[in-house]
């Protein structure tokens, strides 16, 4: 899989959705809809499962004037390959961080290049039975009169959708650091540790934000209409999140 995705688009919906359409052979009311993204992109508008064309593709939108970028399929981070802390210490220059088996990664405050911070939205469906008792003739005249009711069960489904806040920390040579609200110990901010969880997410989202000036922070993710506008009709944010993640670090890197 390799997605073509345009970014650092400005203002002037109207010429941009005419030259988009163009170079991609769609309507401008398709090419329109790729426009409408948070901060200027990037927006994906072509998936090709042949390197070539994915090439061909870019390189007609860059003929056009847009900036264009393709994202292959093996540059898609996923959570294994991001190092999910479970301790964390912000120390005298660095971050320091501790997985679930005991690993460490330390990461400088000043290598930190990228801060992504998101929400991940999850759906799934929960089934259960449900028992019902109704009157039943046959049963009050069998029983006469003693029993009046008869129980039948049947399944109920219904959609549970969860939300859970995350930091994806980038520095050069290093694992990305994934910061989850609800997988971390926040036991080290001690004097500094507040009474909820979301409390102490805001906190360190704050601090490392304080601590690495010079990093680029985004928050767009943070918002699943963002999310689904950068990802277009084919990907959907339950699903591809890591896509949008990976396409927006990638995109920052190349700035």
């Amino acid at each position: 899989m390799n997605i073509v995705a345009i970014y650092n688009l400005d203002k002037d919906e109207d010429r941009l959705s005419k030259t988009l359409a163009a170079a991609l052979g769609k309507t401008v009311y398709e090419a329109r809809s790729r426009l409408r993204v948070p901060k200027g992109g990037p927006s994906i508008v072509a998936v090709f499962q042949e390197p070539e064309k994915a090439e061909d593709c870019a390189a007609k939108l860059r003929t056009n004037g847009f900036n264009a970028v393709i994202l292959r399929h093996e540059e898609i981070e996923s959570g294994k390959e991001r190092f999910l802390a479970r301790s964390f210490e912000f120390a005298g220059e660095s971050l320091d961080v501790k997985s679930r088996q005991g690993q460490n990664l330390i990461l400088p405050y000043s290598d930190i290049r990228l801060i992504l911070y998101g929400m991940g939205f999850t759906v799934r469906t929960e089934t259960e039975t449900v028992k019902e008792r109704k009157f039943s003739m046959g049963k009050a005249l069998m029983t006469g009169g003693l029993m009046m009711t008869k129980s039948k069960s049947h399944e109920v489904s219904a959609e549970k959708k969860d939300h859970e806040r995350f930091l994806y920390i980038y520095a050069p040579g290093q694992q990305t650091a994934a910061f989850r609200e609800y997988a971390l110990q926040y036991d080290s901010l001690v004097k500094d540790i507040q009474l909820s969880l979301t409390a102490n997410f805001n906190y360190v989202v704050a601090e490392l934000k304080r601590l690495s000036p010079d990093a680029l922070f985004d928050d767009r993710l943070l918002n699943r209409l963002n999310q689904a506008q950068m990802l277009g009709p084919l990907f959907k944010p339950e699903e591809h999140l890591d896509i949008a993640v990976s396409l927006l670090a990638k995109v920052f890197k190349m700035k």
